[in-house]
């Protein structure tokens, strides 16, 4: 019998080698990167000072340093709130910039989650660095971050994006109990910093259909249902909240929802345009309101989003970041573009959170270029150096109140808000003659505003015109009678040494709010130009106790005493 022959032994195939992953010292370097770079294109915003929403905000009341902290987060976004507080003990607002320095800063820590969620998606570090610089110079970003108020948009976009990327980590194995739990925290942390935050869930699932179908959306139920059912409560709690907003939800009465709707269309491609081409950024923009579908050519723009939405689920498998990219933006910013009316159409702010779909995007078609690595580096380099000079230009126009409200003004003149906020900025710089101008110019667009006419007096007041002035603060009273309007009556009044009338409003203002700081100070100069010391120095006392910074108290304090000395 012939013997047989062995079989040959199998042959071992190579596995694949595992690409590199990057030199050690890459990551270090480009969070340093950012952040020198972070510091150096808003540098001229530092000491930009508080406008619009941020006059309306605690640190700017000046009874805030007798506040407790309860007050402070007491209210519908408590962990925004709680970050102002700590601003506002660090400095008192001597500055402003503690409060712009933790706007920056949170920007390039979003800016390091957009880096690393793009590598987990793209796998591509040249991708990942020029899609995240994209979100980190880009000059729309400009209003997000150097205005202290817009602090809202950054934070729950940090928490957001923080939750994303935690997400994309847990996905690809199916998402755990421990790490759904982790998500849902930071979930809800975005919640407390802003209501926007509720449309993430519908990210997450579009993430997983995009890249993998329902095949994955049934692996990580772990997450999508908890998630899910938090975003249903967001988006109650948020409904609740617009039904005694003024300024927000279907209560409105200058458009209703579907007049909204239209023109929200059109204001989807007035952002894509400065998205592409970032020229006549406006911190108020004007913007016509379409009546019906086919006003202004909403009906046209419509179509467009419906194409761009329809493209993108079309090539979702030939083109899956840059379709995922589309629904992100889409998604993230519905919130503000669609059915709920929101007074301001549009503020560049909004854009901040629906970026990440920009950046996936654009990392899309920056793996897919056929350029060597030097060279996709260097043209994105130039790009992006590009982008930072614009936004470095732009910051330095937020730093600049004065300069701010001339072009704002000068860009949309039949504003209110950028005549007044111009206005108030010449008074701020003693320029009263040009503030008057402004407030009468003010009036005559919108004569509904009672800080404005407080304002107003203050500047009248300034120029010598005290009977315009109380005229104004009494017009003010008629609309929303104040601690703060009156005490400004008595101030003028006392000024003009009607001592009686003065102390009569001062009266009025305690009564109002007895613990209203200014009432006692103010209250303390009338008694000194009677030369009743005693009765001046309480009064400064009790302006001093309520507001250990009262200047005025404090100047109060140590004349009266020096007059009492002399007087023994």
């Amino acid at each position: 019998m012939k013997k047989q022959k062995a079989a040959p032994a199998a042959v071992k195939t190579p596995e694949p080698a595992k690409p590199a992953g990057p030199p050690a010292w890459l990551v270090p370097a480009l969070a340093l990167g950012a952040l020198v770079l972070g510091f150096a294109i808003y540098g001229p915003a530092m000491e930009g000072p508080f406008v619009f929403d941020d006059l309306n905000l605690p640190f700017t009341d000046p009874n805030a340093a007798g506040m407790p902290w309860r007050s402070w987060i007491g209210g519908q976004r408590p962990l925004l709130m709680a970050t102002f507080w700590a601003n506002f003990g660090l400095s008192n607002n001597a500055s402003t910039d503690s409060y712009h320095a933790f706007n920056v800063l949170l920007h390039v820590l979003t800016a390091a989650i957009v880096f690393a969620s793009l590598r987990r998606l793209t796998r591509s570090d040249i991708a990942s660095a020029l899609g995240a610089g994209l979100f980190l110079v880009h000059p729309i970003q400009t209003e997000a971050v150097a205005y202290v108020a817009s602090r809202s948009d950054g934070l729950s976009t940090f928490f957001c994006y923080a939750a994303y990327w935690l997400f994309l980590r847990a996905r690809e194995s199916g998402v755990t109990w421990a790490a759904a739990g982790q998500i849902l925290a930071l979930f809800v942390c975005g919640l407390l910093s802003k209501e926007q935050s509720a449309v993430l869930p519908a990210a997450f699932l579009a993430t997983d259909f995009i890249l993998e179908g329902a095949g994955a959306i049934k692996r990580n139920l772990r997450l999508h249902g908890p998630v899910l059912a938090g975003g249903l409560l967001g988006a109650g709690y948020v409904a609740w909240r617009l039904s005694e907003s003024d300024t927000a939800g279907f209560a409105m009465r200058e458009f209703g929802p579907l007049e909204y709707f239209y023109t929200q269309t059109r204001v989807f491609w007035h952002y894509a345009k400065l998205l592409v081409l970032p020229l006549g950024l406006n911190a108020d923009t004007e913007f016509d309101i379409s009546r019906s579908i086919t006003d202004h050519g909403s009906a046209i723009a419509l179509t467009a989003i419906l194409f761009l939405v329809t493209a993108a689920f079309v090539f979702r498998k030939r083109y899956p970041l840059a379709a995922l990219g589309v629904l992100i933006y889409v998604i993230f910013l519905a919130p503000t573009s669609s059915l709920v009316p929101i007074r301001d159409l549009v503020a560049e702010r909004r854009v901040y959170l629906p970026f990440l779909g920009v950046s996936l995007i654009a990392a899309e078609f920056i793996r897919r270029a056929k350029l060597s690595t030097f060279a996709t580096a260097t043209a994105g380099g130039v790009v992006l150096l590009a982008l930072a000079a614009l936004t470095h230009a732009r910051a330095g126009v937020w730093g600049d109140g004065l300069k701010l409200w001339q072009e704002t003004v000068k860009a949309s003149p039949n504003k209110f808000r950028p005549r007044f906020q111009l206005a108030d900025s010449y008074f701020q710089l003693q320029r009263y003659a040009d503030a008057n101008r402004e407030f009468t110019v003010a009036a005559k667009l919108d004569s509904s505003d009672d800080r404005m006419f407080v304002n107003w007096a203050l500047s009248l007041d300034s120029e010598g015109r005290s009977d315009e002035a109380i005229e104004k603060l009494q017009r003010a009273a008629k609309m929303q009678n104040t601690a703060h309007v009156q005490s400004q009556i008595g101030l003028i009044l006392g000024k003009r040494g009607k001592a009686g009338p003065a102390l009569e409003a001062l009266a009025e203002a305690e009564k109002l709010d007895p613990n209203f700081a200014p009432t006692y100070a103010i209250r303390g100069n009338v008694f000194a130009s009677q030369n009743d010391w005693t009765k001046a120095l309480a009064e400064f006392k009790h302006a001093l106790k309520l507001d250990p910074g009262n200047a005025i108290a404090r100047q109060g304090i140590r004349v009266a005493a020096e007059q009492l000395k002399g007087a023994r």
